[in-house]
């Protein structure tokens, strides 16, 4: 995963999890200048409420029809 990908997962969706979070905190030094944009982004819309902190359900798998 990327910076930049977190963050239009998250526009797309309106929320951020704590995992993704904490793992954007970890590799936030090594990104490079285009990822540290998006991660930014991210965290000012966190800030302004646009972004929320939640959880993510995994897809379950479809049944097949009977």
């Amino acid at each position: 995963m990327t910076a930049d990908r977190l963050y239009r997962r998250a526009l797309a969706s309106g929320i951020v999890s704590l995992e993704e979070l904490d793992w954007l905190a970890w590799v936030y030094p090594s990104l490079p200048r285009g990822d540290i944009s998006s991660a930014t982004q991210l965290v000012r819309l966190l800030e302004r409420g646009v972004i929320s902190l939640g959880c993510r359900l995994e897809r379950a798998p479809i049944a097949a029809p009977v």
